[in-house]
């Protein structure tokens, strides 16, 4: 958000400018304006001494102004301010480590983790050199480099400023965690650094770099496969889709960004820094204790729990271990120098609409658009048959019938049939099938049957518009119980593909008409006197309807009394209903 409320995303001049301002608490002291390219950060005077029993507690106002465009991509923009929350969130994570110190909108967690000294033995002295201490005054050098700092954050391209405030946000709750879980704590600082790693060292893997146990194995089956074009593809394959060398790369690189001043400057008041003989060493150890406890819950070493927060490393088993205190403080140093190893960028172009927070996409109710035959395209075919079976469920929850009038889509439909591909037919005949029988149409030799019928042959392979038509049409379904089964089986599978376009892109049956399809599929087996399958089927039909005692009951009476299931049970809501069939809802 940051980022955005700058304006280097917008292409227009022309914003709606909304002043804010937000208290912050910290540990830190510093008594003039401290001006950054996204707002300025004052301290409150007079609040010295003004919370009982805690460390001195500065109160900071952080004025800021959150940009909006009034017009994006030749649309109307927001009206609004949105997102302060998260600018004042993601601001207290750059003055954090920017500063070294702790800042919260909650004055609260400065008193619970800024304490030196407390006579209150519950509360551990946390090892970590600068951030907790209870009184860090800071200087003109400090600022002016923070300054510096927080603009080349920004400047930085949208993809890195996303992930690296996201390891600024894992570091501060890091920091947070201390009092609970140093286990964990100690991890999610070395998440930090594996993330970035994975995602801009640059590596390109290689066969080569495949585990050895697994390559040689793969090697034998390839020398007996016999075709160097296949074996390649598959290489290709495997590299792409393991993460090869993760310690490696991991070490690498952070010593890539790690510079002298690390050893130099910036540990000058460190009784016991990190040397950079011993570094790489501490790093594959580091590496290795994170994994065990990840992959283990393995605890960390025991004099790691010392809490020395002025010791960077420590030695067990004559090798060296980084304290969570040096791996802070190299984590620290080591995002600062990759943000400054990135293009500043003045402008951007990026989809930045997507980044505001609570931002819903809202999907027009199918009753409102499937009626319609203007500017019909052949990509509204897959969203209209979804449409459809979204009304029909509906109408039969509810009991009520259509409220629009589907005929001219049908007629539509009749021609355009013949020039669409056999997929679209498909799609197309769910509809065209269905809705005689919802409107009462579907008496004998009705001209929708005539029509529907040249496509028959469509149907001979089983796919799931066949099934779903049977569900409406029982004498339509015939295909082999085992077939239908894997055609629903390799329907469900893809039905839970992720997908950042419309949800109608792919096939995804209301819930009630797809426990028919593989209900129906079920009572086939039954047909078939397969009762074991149809007891195992119905016993999963039964965990489907979890929550839904009624209608679990009902699967449960068919199972121990092997009885075909009759669907018109599933929209009866209770024991009380009565009806006849699917069509006397509709």
């Amino acid at each position: 958000m940051l980022q955005i409320i700058t304006g280097k995303f917008f292409d227009t001049v022309d914003h709606y400018e909304t002043p804010r301002k937000a208290i912050l608490y910290s540990n830190f002291y510093y008594d003039e304006p401290i001006q950054t390219i996204v707002g300025t950060l004052e301290r409150v005077r007079g609040t010295e001494g003004a919370y009982e029993n805690y460390p001195v507690i500065n109160t900071y106002l952080f004025t800021y102004t959150n940009r909006m465009p009034k017009v994006v991509n030749n649309k109307p923009g927001l009206l609004i301010a949105t997102g302060d929350d998260e600018i004042v969130e993601e601001f207290s994570y750059l003055c954090s480590h920017g500063l070294s110190a702790i800042f919260s909108r909650d004055k609260e967690v400065i008193a619970k983790y800024c304490i030196q000294g407390s006579e209150d033995i519950s509360r551990k002295e946390y090892p970590v050199s600068t951030y907790f201490k209870n009184h860090i005054k800071g200087n003109i050098q400090v600022v002016e480099d923070f300054i510096a700092y927080v603009e080349q954050f920004i400047g930085q391209p949208n993809a890195t400023y996303k992930h690296t405030m996201e390891c600024y946000k894992n570091m501060y709750h890091s920091l947070l965690n201390l009092n609970v879980n140093l286990d964990l704590a100690f991890s999610q600082l070395v998440y930090c650094l594996e993330s970035l790693s994975q995602n801009y060292d640059g590596f390109i893997p290689e066969w080569t770099d495949y585990p050895d146990q697994a390559r040689n194995k793969l090697e034998k089956c390839f020398n007996k496969l016999g075709n160097v074009e296949v074996e390649e593809e598959i290489k290709t394959i495997l590299i792409e889709e393991s993460h090869l060398k993760s310690q490696q790369r991991f070490i690498k690189f952070v010593l890539t960004f790690v510079d002298k001043h690390f050893f130099r400057l910036e540990a000058e008041q460190i009784k016991l820094p990190v040397k950079r003989m011993e570094l790489e060493v501490s790093l594959k150890n580091t590496y290795d204790r994170r994994s065990k406890y990840v992959h283990a819950l393995q605890s960390l070493k025991g004099e790691l729990h010392l809490h020395d927060n002025n010791r960077e490393v420590f030695t067990f088993e004559n090798s060296p271990y980084l304290t969570y205190s040096g791996l802070m403080r190299l984590t620290r140093h080591v995002i600062r120098n990759f943000v400054y190893s990135r293009e500043f960028l003045e402008t951007e172009s990026v989809d930045w609409r997507k980044d505001l927070p609570n931002l819903r996409t809202i999907y027009f109710n199918s009753e409102l658009w499937f009626y319609s035959t203007e500017n019909f395209s052949n990509d509204q075919i897959i969203q209209k048959m979804i449409g459809f079976l979204n009304i029909i469920d509906s109408c039969l929850q509810l009991r009520i019938g259509m409220s629009g009038d589907p005929i001219p889509l049908l007629k539509l439909y009749e021609s355009k049939l013949r020039s669409v591909k056999d997929q679209d037919k498909l799609n197309m005949l769910v509809v065209y099938k269905i809705c005689p029988i919802v409107l009462g149409l579907n008496t004998e030799n009705n001209k929708y049957d005539k029509e529907a019928a040249k496509y028959n042959h469509l149907f001979d392979k089983c796919s799931i518009q066949g099934l779903v038509i049977s569900v409406f049409k029982k004498e339509t379904f015939r295909w082999k119980a085992v077939d239908a089964e894997k055609v629903f089986r390799n329907y469900k599978k893809s039905s839970f593909k992720r997908t950042d376009k419309s949800p109608f892109s792919i096939i995804k049956l209301p819930f009630l008409i797809e426990m028919g399809v593989f209900i129906q599929i079920a009572n086939e087996y039954l047909e078939l006197k397969n009762t074991q399958k149809y007891k195992e089927m119905l016993e999963e039909a039964i965990d489907e309807f979890s929550g839904d005692p009624h209608k679990q009951g009902l699967l449960l009476q068919c199972i121990n009394n092997l009885e075909i299931f009759d669907l018109n049970l599933l929209y009866y809501s209770n024991e009380n209903d009565i009806t006849d069939s699917i069509e006397y809802f509709i």
